[in-house]
């Protein structure tokens, strides 16, 4: 899916094969219905193998003769490639690289992704966030911030759209409790609410992502056809995020408790704070 969306964007705007395997920006990255079908179908009539990936079974299977420039293209695109790598670096310079929204590179790659390693070290037995070991950040309270920066940070790239102002709504309302989870696990050990906040996270993304692909920025122009539907599963995705931040606000309130007051940030730490602060306000939110 991601080698064929990278050939797709090594040739020119007017090749074929930009109808042929038409993309759209979902929660994995680049999707494209046609490749997907294409692999069902190949791994349906053995053509494909599933082990730990995909590979080709030899048949008499006759395939279509490939235009040299694409011969050529797609050796150029596997120089160096080996596909049994774990191929998250590969997806994540895609993510990177082309995102067509501001507030999902930092939401997915300095947040969610940190957020899934520290519940992953809380199984493995560090507890809490103080003992959270991250290569980017020292010190407990630089941590909380850090996490807690970075959502503010997100509230500001969420488009300035009418199809984001329910979601912008319903993301300041997660942004709140998650803050308040963050200063507590700064001291306290709560796996299930850490689990909590990790899969209400995911499920902020995954609306995110719904509502993203409606956006003619977002899919190609096949997928024009899609929109009505879309718009229709975005809308159920949000009543569903509603209902999940409600439940996780319920769940915050009964969990979170703090015996006294968090430790005052030292000066350094509160003018990350104040700056972060200030930009927030400052951008009319």
């Amino acid at each position: 899916m991601k080698l064929l969306y990278n050939l797709k964007k090594s040739l020119p705007s007017d090749d074929p094969i930009h109808e042929i395997i038409p993309y759209y920006w979902y929660y994995h990255g680049p999707m494209s219905e046609p490749v997907s079908h294409g692999v069902e179908f190949l791994y349906g009539i053995g053509a494909l193998k599933k082990k730990r990936r995909f590979v080709f079974v030899d048949g008499n299977i006759n395939y279509e003769s490939l235009p040299v420039y694409i011969i050529k293209a797609v050796k150029s695109l596997l120089n160096g490639f080996n596909s049994w790598d774990n191929p998250k670096k590969y997806y994540d310079q895609i993510y990177i690289d082309d995102a067509p929204f501001e507030f999902s590179r930092p939401y997915r790659c300095l947040f969610l992704d940190k957020l899934e390693k520290y519940v992953e070290k809380m199984k493995n037995g560090q507890t809490t966030l103080g003992t959270f070991l991250d290569s980017t950040q020292t010190g407990t309270s630089r941590r909380v911030i850090a996490f807690k920066k970075t959502l503010y940070q997100c509230e500001l790239k969420i488009p300035n759209i009418a199809d984001f102002d329910e979601f912008g709504r319903l993301y300041s309302s997660f942004v709140g409790d998650a803050a308040l989870v963050f200063d507590y696990l700064q001291s306290e050990t709560n796996h299930l609410l850490l689990e909590r906040t990790y899969d209400v996270a995911k499920i902020v993304c995954k609306t995110f992502a719904k509502g993203g692909r409606i956006q003619d920025t977002a899919h190609d122009p096949p997928y024009e056809k899609d929109v009505p539907r879309w718009r229709k599963d975005f809308a159920q995705n949000m009543k569903e995020l509603e209902l999940a931040l409600d439940n996780f606000n319920m769940t915050v309130l009964r969990e979170v408790r703090f015996d006294e007051e968090i430790a005052p940030y030292n000066e350094k730490q509160r003018d990350i704070l104040s700056a972060v602060v200030d930009s927030y306000f400052a951008d009319g939110k």
